[in-house]
């Protein structure tokens, strides 16, 4: 009886010593790459609703404790430089609240906009230790989870949380919001260049390409799929222009299985066939059309140029185009028919910078894109060339003609910033100096 009670606990035992070995190395782990894993934290959070807003409260709740002890960590030229990026967004939006349509609306969301520089200065000053290869691994398991969950969704009615599938759009774990297909066209040269760095040694990494972009095209959201075509065009250049690591005559094979399945998948399901059809009248020069094809973001856009055109100075504040879409609105604005009452934001980042804050958001978002690609021009030079996808992805998340989520929204500056501070977080790891620009 003892020896089968021996046998039957073994296992369990050895499980339990395994654990005991494991836990120690994962707090020495999390010692040596504290940045890290609170960047991951805060990616898996943005399949919430609102939670994630949490780590970007609580970490700038911390950093305002820590530098105020510590005043002196904030005299370096890491500090010059996220600040300069974040004053070329927040400057304008603090010039427009003098003539904010909603002052209250528009003071909380410039007040709050500050904790993306504390989060972003915690990272990269406090807690700056960060390791690139096991970040960019760690990203790319949780987007084949998501991509694992979105499919079970599509093939099963659920995924893994009971969240049900409502064609034609796939939303996964981030349900009920159609958000997955964004955040996987930004994070796409992260994951391209993960499997392109390990595809020669475990060569079944190319399948994974195959559910990343039927979750992509399942998705539904047209925007996603431009946002790919600029993230994934400036990927190729990366690697065909910039580290010479591919040729357009190895690259066809594998681009010709991969649009064959999904040429496959889009003619066999007509939801999605429907869409990619809509989608072509995007190029035919027909207003109505177009205005269709664009899920009827012509209107929006042109209340926006309206309103810029009042208001050309400093906008009427971050969020306030929703207070005078019915201003500006003709009485035959889809937007305005059958007791709709206007939309929250153009739908366009230039058109609602341009539209809530004038000139001065437009200058200081042009200022913002110069630094961005003059340190990406300065790693091409330095030869730091593998921290080159995680600025594309930066340049992707903060593209000017992304349709979708609002910028100066909660949810989308989150990402935003959570992708730019991440880039930091990894050149700076991998530079010791960081020159003025």
């Amino acid at each position: 009886m003892r020896q089968e009670s021996g046998l039957l606990i073994a296992p369990f035992l050895q499980m339990f010593k395994q654990t005991n070995l494991y836990i120690p190395r994962l707090i020495q782990d999390l010692k040596d790459n504290p940045a890290c894993y609170l960047l991951i934290f805060t990616l898996s959070l943005f399949c919430t609703k609102t939670l994630v807003l949490f780590p970007f409260v609580l970490v700038s709740i911390i950093a305002v404790y820590y530098f105020a002890r510590h005043p002196g960590y904030l005299a370096n030229q890491k500090t010059k430089n996220v600040l300069v990026l974040f004053l070329c967004l927040w400057l304008p939006m603090l010039a427009s609240l003098p003539d904010a349509i909603n002052y209250t609306e528009s003071i909380r969301v410039t007040f709050s906009y500050l904790r993306f520089l504390l989060f972003g200065l915690f990272i990269l000053i406090a807690i700056e230790p960060i390791n690139r290869i096991k970040m960019q691994a760690i990203i790319v398991y949780i987007i084949l989870f998501w991509c694992f969950d979105g499919l079970l969704q599509f093939y099963l009615g659920q995924d893994l949380f009971g969240y049900p599938y409502t064609p034609p759009q796939l939303m996964g774990m981030f349900y009920p919001k159609v958000r997955m297909p964004y955040i996987l066209a930004v994070l796409a040269p992260i994951f391209f260049e993960y499997i392109r760095l390990y595809c020669g040694k475990y060569q079944w990494l190319l399948l994974v390409l195959i559910p990343f972009f039927m979750v992509l095209l399942l998705g539904g959201k047209r925007v996603a799929w431009f946002m790919m075509l600029f993230s994934g065009t400036f990927y190729l250049v990366y690697l065909i222009f910039i580290i010479k690591a591919l040729s357009l005559k190895r690259f066809a094979p594998y681009a010709i299985v991969l649009l064959t399945i999904m040429s496959i998948l889009i003619l066999n399901h007509t939801p999605l066939k429907n869409r990619v059809l809509s989608t072509t009248g995007i190029f035919s020069g027909d207003a109505d059309v177009i205005e269709a094809a664009t899920a009827r973001r012509l209107s929006l856009w042109q209340v926006s140029v309206d309103i810029f055109r009042d208001n050309p100075i400093n906008g009427v504040g971050p969020r306030g185009y929703r207070e005078v879409f019915t201003k500006y609105a003709n009485v035959d604005n889809f937007w305005m028919q059958n007791d709709r009452r206007g939309t929250t934001h153009p739908h366009m980042m230039l058109a609602e910078v341009a539209s809530e804050t004038g000139l001065f958001g437009l200058v200081g978002l042009l200022v913002f894109y110069y630094f961005l690609f003059s340190r990406i021009y300065y790693l091409i030079r330095k030869k730091k060339l593998e921290i080159v996808p995680w600025y594309i992805c930066a340049a992707t998340a903060f593209f000017p003609l992304n349709s979708h989520l609002a910028f100066y929204g909660s949810y989308w500056s989150s990402f935003c910033w959570w992708i730019l501070i991440t880039a930091l977080a990894i050149d700076y790891a991998a530079t010791e100096k960081i020159p003025d620009h």
